[in-house]
């Protein structure tokens, strides 16, 4: 059996480029840091709903690409993603 490693970091590089690109769709929005398996924005009030709807949709479409990348249907891992709006980083 061959081990693959650096999947998750692999994927969280991927989501940030993508994430960054999203600015030209989301006015206001700002990729301000990458911490373990978060990705955190910044976005304006009126844009949170949209914003965490294409930020969740995006971080599960990459991720998926990354780790599955061309696996046959039965051998995919399935990709989970969770947005959260908060007012402040406290109430993560």
């Amino acid at each position: 059996m061959r081990y693959e490693y650096g999947y998750s970091a692999d994927a969280l590089k991927a989501i940030a480029v993508e994430v960054n690109a999203l600015r030209a769709e989301i006015p206001g929005l700002e990729l301000v840091a990458l911490v373990h398996d978060e990705v955190i924005c910044v976005v304006p009030e009126e844009r949170a709903d949209e914003a965490a709807e294409r930020i969740g949709a995006v971080m599960k479409e990459v991720a998926s690409e990354v780790v599955n990348g061309d696996s046959p249907p039965k051998e995919r891992v399935p990709i989970e993603a969770d947005t959260k709006i908060c007012t402040s980083w406290a109430d993560k």
